[in-house]
């Protein structure tokens, strides 16, 4: 082949392949149609060829593997925090693979994010006409009455956080929380500092009643600081300014998500410093299991928890709460029940706010309060969660509830 350079060489192969296709030698465009895909970048053109060439030559199974290469290699680049393809245009080609992959509501999410990325977008959110948030209310209480989805989005985003601890947490997170007061000076927050009624506190009081949470007190801080989830009696949701300041959709996701950790009980793994939350599943299991022991906490330290927790443990159920204790009582990674935790939830929180930039925003910012990289646009929390939108189990969840 004459020596071009390689965009004038893929242009030349998909035009070879057309050509050869056109007069039936399939083998050969078939060739260049996939060589001019395979070249880097991705390239829509390439793309929308070689998938067309492939439903006319009835080959399903080469297409399907395709547009899942597509989505992976497309939300490669959209996901570079120092590449090119970090704008709109890996996100439109996202779109259009969701698209021909009949993913709806992967369709809806990248083109939010195009939107939201363009130049010349009109605003940060990214919510003009045809990218609107998707409604989400009434999810948590679907959500929460269908076990079988919630064991598939934690089987997806969280292996670690097996279906007997959460239903251990879910069945203690009453009486736990009433033996939690909240405690303003310790937790650094002030009377001035709790929301009373408006919009921000009716909103979290909202998605808090679908999951089945009575009273959640609400604090926004003047100053940057973690969004902080605490269960107790009452519970209370503490975000700081700059996540505040988000407003809209943002909110909405933070407030979902909040909910949500509250009425399963998993808030109980992030509420606290990890070794602190450690040390607290170690004595709840032990509760169960007297002979339990972590072999990363100290025994003494774990017996006095177990001590401590024991009297907010009811003595009805507990014989039976105790399988889903056995099931715990390991060397459990508190690292991957953390984050497998937080992944379920942030997904929640974008079915609840049904704006991924929205989403995404919230969770950059919250890292940057906690120190990370402001030049690091895709944090880890927010990379899982942009992948997970795309995918095909979220939109297979997503038409069983709608």
């Amino acid at each position: 082949m004459l020596s071009l350079a390689p965009e004038e060489e893929r242009h030349f192969r998909i035009r070879l392949g057309q050509m050869q296709e056109q007069s039936q030698d399939l083998r050969q465009a078939a060739i260049n149609l996939r060589r001019a895909w395979d070249q880097p970048p991705a390239d829509l053109t390439a793309l929308r060829e070689l998938a067309r060439f492939l439903e006319r030559t009835r080959d399903e199974r080469g297409r399907r593997v395709l547009l899942e290469d597509a989505q992976t290699r497309l939300l490669g680049e959209a996901l570079d925090p120092e590449g090119e393809g970090s704008g709109s245009t890996a996100w439109r080609g996202l779109r259009d693979v969701a698209t021909q992959r009949g993913l709806t509501l992967a369709n809806r999410f990248a083109a939010q994010m195009a939107a939201t990325l363009a130049p010349d977008a009109s605003s940060a959110s990214g919510t003009s006409e045809g990218h609107a948030p998707l409604d989400g209310r009434g999810l948590l209480a679907r959500l929460l009455r269908d076990p079988e989805a919630e064991d598939r989005l934690y089987r997806a985003l969280a292996p670690a956080v097996t279906s007997g601890l959460r239903a251990l947490l879910r069945a203690l997170a009453p009486s736990l929380s009433q033996d939690r007061k909240l405690d303003l000076r310790g937790r650094g927050l002030s009377k001035e500092e709790r929301q009373g009624r408006g919009p921000l506190r009716e909103l979290v009081t909202s998605f808090a009643h679908e999951a089945g949470v009575a009273d959640v007190e609400t604090f926004v801080k003047a100053v940057p600081s973690p969004t902080l989830v605490l269960p107790g009696a009452p519970s209370a949701l503490v975000m700081g300014g700059p996540v505040a300041a988000l407003g809209g959709p943002s909110l909405y996701f933070v407030a979902a998500r909040s909910a949500y950790l509250l009425g399963t009980g998993t808030a109980f793994l992030l509420c606290d410093e990890p070794a602190e939350s450690a040390l607290f599943l170690a004595g709840l299991v032990r509760c169960f299991v007297p002979s339990f022991v972590h072999p990363s906490l100290p025994e003494a330290a774990t017996e006095q928890r177990a001590q401590a927790l024991a009297r907010s443990i009811p003595k009805k159920g507990k014989a039976e709460l105790a399988a889903f204790a056995w099931e715990t009582a390991g060397a459990f990674d508190m690292d991957a029940l953390r984050e497998g935790a937080a992944s379920v939830a942030a997904v929640v929180g974008l079915l609840g706010c049904g704006h991924l930039p929205s989403a995404v925003a919230a969770l950059v910012v919250e890292q940057e309060v906690r120190g990370g990289s402001a030049a690091v646009r895709w944090v880890k929390e927010a990379r899982t969660l942009a992948s997970f939108a795309l995918s095909s189990e979220l939109d297979d969840l997503w038409r069983a509830w709608a």
